[in-house]
């Protein structure tokens, strides 16, 4: 039977900003109905899966489960408004999680070779020191402040940067278009961008770094994406500009939330965060802990 309540809960942003509620939603339909067929109100109906194991399942399944057209919930009138700025395409971009095989399979690839041992040595080294740098940072500080947007924004956004190629001095421009790329419905995040005006803002700067990539290649991921060639012809320009875009995107946003609920969890466990203190050799297990806690909180003032 229809739960009109239920399944608008489930498609509005502000279930998402509120932990226990989302946390209530969600084990209740695990535990009545974990394969909920889902019709909120201005959105197209789709299957929400709340079970880990199911959702394996259909991961493994790729020949059933497709990736193409749809993979973020947008209303209707808002879909719309994506086709008329994408000249009749149904998606802002198609990176891998928008493809299917045999593309997906194709455009895997493209970055595989980068990642060999040589550069992923050189990687720990840059990203250590970045990490070294955010700590300093809280220690000049001093006693208190705002963990999430002092601290735990910059250091995965200079990290993707690093891979990329792109220049520290760019850092506060991605970090504005990758906020309002997220923002969802959150007026402080967008700060009157929406998703489709962000997409753009990001494929205005990558189109820039492809073509100097590919006038002056480098050793980085932007040359790589730049000047690959997929089925022996050139990379198109949509899905190198939508590759850049999920790099770039994908690991900031929510590893920044990671970090930052990742504390809050300490400093509402201080027994935890006393026993980190005395033996910091449980840092790697508790790090794996942390990224299964709240990433959706942010913590708007903690003791450094």
């Amino acid at each position: 039977m229809l739960d009109l309540a239920l399944d608008n809960a489930i498609a509005d942003h502000k279930t998402y900003g509120n932990v226990d509620l989302q946390h209530r939603l969600f084990a209740g339909l695990r535990r009545n109905d974990p394969v909920h067929w889902t019709e909120p109100d201005g959105y197209r109906p789709f299957w929400t899966i709340t079970r880990y194991a199911d959702i394996i399942e259909i991961e493994r399944q790729a020949d059933r489960f497709i990736n193409a057209p749809r993979t973020k919930l947008l209303s209707v009138e808002f879909e719309s408004k994506v086709r008329e700025a994408m000249n009749g395409r149904p998606m802002l971009v198609r990176a891998l999680p928008q493809m299917d095989n045999p593309d997906h399979a194709k455009y895997q690839k493209l970055t595989h070779a980068w990642f060999q041992p040589r550069h992923i040595r050189t990687l720990a080294e840059r990203m250590e020191a970045l990490a070294r740098e955010s700590v300093d940072r809280l220690l000049v500080i001093g006693g208190e402040c705002d963990f999430y947007n002092e601290i735990a924004i910059y250091y995965p956004l200079r990290v993707l940067m690093t891979i990329l190629g792109v220049p520290r001095d760019d850092e506060e421009r991605l970090l504005k278009i990758t906020q309002a790329y997220f923002g969802g419905g959150d007026p402080d995040m967008q700060k009157g961008t929406d998703l489709i005006d962000a997409t753009l803002a990001y494929v205005d700067y990558f189109k820039d770094v492809a073509k100097e990539r590919r006038q002056s290649p480098k050793d980085d991921v932007a040359t790589v994406i730049a000047t690959s060639e997929i089925d022996g012809r050139p990379i198109e320009d949509f899905e190198a500009y939508s590759y850049y875009i999920a790099l770039a995107s994908a690991g900031h946003d929510t590893t920044s939330a990671t970090i930052a609920g990742g504390l809050l969890a300490l400093i509402e466990n201080p027994d935890c965060m006393d026993r980190l203190q005395r033996d910091p050799g449980l840092v790697p297990d508790a790090g794996s802990n942390l990224r299964a806690s709240r990433p959706g909180r942010r913590l708007p003032s903690s003791a450094a």
